[in-house]
């Protein structure tokens, strides 16, 4: 969604007459997502010349774009580029559309393969002192299915063509994909997910006996105790496991605490990927500190796993540890 301040539209009153329209505009099915934000121009020409150019099209999201069909951003969403000069002087601007670097790339996009698809209209402005015009946002993908199911980015970049106040500028971003965006799949991809889970984490109860303090146990090869995940479904999932503060929700034991310190239970790997139908084995190392304070004493701790499905979903086993009374 497109959002402007109240103050923003009161500064953003500017006429729209002899703005072009494309035949054909944003089918009410798109989305699309603008975050606004304003960048100044930079350096010591930005200050001395009195000239700072400010954009509110900062990062725009397209979606579900039909190869082969022209979109105009403003007219049927009112998404218009819009440029404004906080400065004290005139500039003459000229926007330009560009392919952006490796490195300006946000994740999932790939870069625009030409350029010219997206027409700036008009892309040269003139802004008076404090000044605001726009131009209209022209998208047009060739019909072509090699570009179908893909996701583009481009990069404006708004500058002053007076002569040595080329430095003078700002740039910004344009997404769009050729069907749903990166974030979209991303989500559908996990609603999905939730609605064929079928996993445990098991044995919710593990007891551990005369644990010695100042030794460290690996406790699957040296106990014979481990936690298992196993994924019924068929989808992939993917965890963060812990050894947590104990979760007051939980009583506990007669006899026992909460471990004052749950680090003295390590739990590896940290992140687990569980394959659909597979058990994944789940290690744990455990020292209790040399320290005769420790003895006899009765120790609980919680093993969490979270699943990364876009919601908080948690499972958890309970370790029970007797440390040994010694002599």
């Amino acid at each position: 969604m497109f959002t402007v301040s109240e103050d923003d539209k009161k500064r953003d009153a500017l006429s729209a007459h002899g703005a072009p329209k494309t035949p054909r505009g944003i089918p009410k099915g798109i989305l699309i997502a603008a975050c606004v934000s304003g960048l100044i121009g930079q350096g010591p020409l930005a200050v001395h010349s009195g000239v700072g150019l400010v954009t509110r099209f900062a990062d725009v999201v397209l979606e579900n774009v039909n190869v082969g069909q022209v979109y105009n951003l403003r007219s049927e969403r009112s998404v218009p580029y819009t440029l404004k000069n906080r400065g004290s002087a005139p500039t003459k601007v000229v926007i330009e559309v560009l392919i952006p670097s490796a490195k300006e790339l946000q994740p999932g996009y790939e870069a625009i393969p030409d350029p010219t698809w997206v027409k700036i209209i008009p892309n040269h402005l003139m802004l008076e002192a404090n000044g605001a015009a726009f131009s209209e946002v022209v998208l047009e993908v060739p019909d072509d299915p090699r570009y179908t199911g893909r996701h583009f980015q481009a990069a404006f970049w708004a500058h002053s063509s007076d002569e040595g106040l080329i430095g003078v500028g700002v740039r910004s971003r344009f997404r769009f994909s050729t069907g749903p965006g990166p974030d979209t799949l991303k989500q559908e991809k996990q609603r999905k997910a939730m609605l064929t889970l079928d996993f445990d984490m098991l044995p919710q109860t593990i007891y551990l006996i005369d644990v010695e303090p100042g030794i460290r146990y690996d406790v699957k090869e040296e106990m014979g105790k481990s936690i298992k995940i196993t994924n019924r479904a068929e989808t992939a999932l993917s965890f963060t496991l812990a050894s947590a503060p104990w979760n007051e929700r939980y009583s506990l034991p007669e006899g026992y605490e909460a471990a004052p310190d749950p680090a003295w239970l390590k739990v590896e790997p940290a992140e687990m990927d569980v394959e659909g139908l597979q058990i994944k084995v789940v290690k744990m190392f455990l020292e209790i500190p040399k320290a005769n304070i420790h003895r006899g004493k009765k120790y609980a701790f919680m093993v969490k796993a979270q699943l990364q499905a876009g919601v908080e979903i948690e499972v958890l086993s309970r370790v029970y540890v007797t440390v040994s009374g010694g002599s």
